[in-house]
């Protein structure tokens, strides 16, 4: 692949597990993509709700994937930055890494070794994990409104659910294109009546003295 080409590489968009209320065809995983996130180890990470965004480093060369969390869809959170990295590609190795990696290059962005631009490093930081092992496709739900930075509007002191999960092969990296899963709260869809872009402006609270979390499994009771 050439490096034009791999500059057109677009954000990854997981696709919908058949759980719930019907989708469109396209928009949902097949069996054998089923088969072929859920045959080993997964990791299932937080889906926070912005705007896919894509950004390039370039020592090293790193192609990250994010959501820009700056203006409240529909579910307001209290976060340490605007951008929530969930995927990184090596146009070297031309793979999306692994969950270990990716967290620990949001990490290094975050302290500024790894350069974005000009933009401030304290912008960046990592989606958290809420768990990883072998689930079957039934106990994924288990996980649904869980997160760690989605609160009620207005109260960054009283919790709220989050969106929804997103679920990865637990490989130790990726080729080009890989699948990934999701499935969103019940609660999150039926309260989707207007989409944002018509609602007048609401902002997320970004603080960077807001921990990162990077693992939520550790701060769970």
């Amino acid at each position: 692949m050439s490096y034009a080409e791999r500059l057109n590489i677009e954000c990854p968009k997981p696709k919908r597990f058949p759980i719930g209320k019907a989708f469109k065809k396209n928009s949902v995983l097949t069996q054998h993509q089923i088969r072929y996130i859920l045959m080993g180890k997964v990791i299932v990470e937080e889906k926070m709700d912005g705007k896919p965004v894509k950004f390039g480093s370039t020592d090293p060369q790193l192609f990250i994937f994010a959501e820009d969390l700056k203006q409240m869809h529909s579910v307001f959170y209290h976060i340490p930055g605007r951008y929530a990295i969930y995927d990184i590609f090596n146009p070297q190795r031309d793979v999306f890494l692994s969950w270990e990696e990716k967290q620990a290059l949001s990490l290094d962005i975050r302290k500024g070794k790894i350069k974005i631009a000009s933009l401030d490093s304290e912008l960046f930081f990592p989606i958290p994990m809420i768990a990883d092992g072998k689930y079957t496709l039934e106990e994924l739900p288990n996980f649904l409104g869980i997160s760690a930075y989605a609160r009620k509007y207005g109260n960054v002191n009283k919790k709220a659910f989050g969106e929804g999960i997103v679920v990865k092969s637990g490989a130790e990296a990726f080729p080009e294109e890989y699948y990934t899963g999701k499935i969103v709260r019940k609660e999150f869809l039926d309260g989707i009546i207007t989409n944002y872009l018509r609602e007048p402006y609401k902002a997320n609270a970004i603080d960077p003295s807001v921990k990162v979390i990077t693992d939520l499994i550790s701060t769970l009771p």
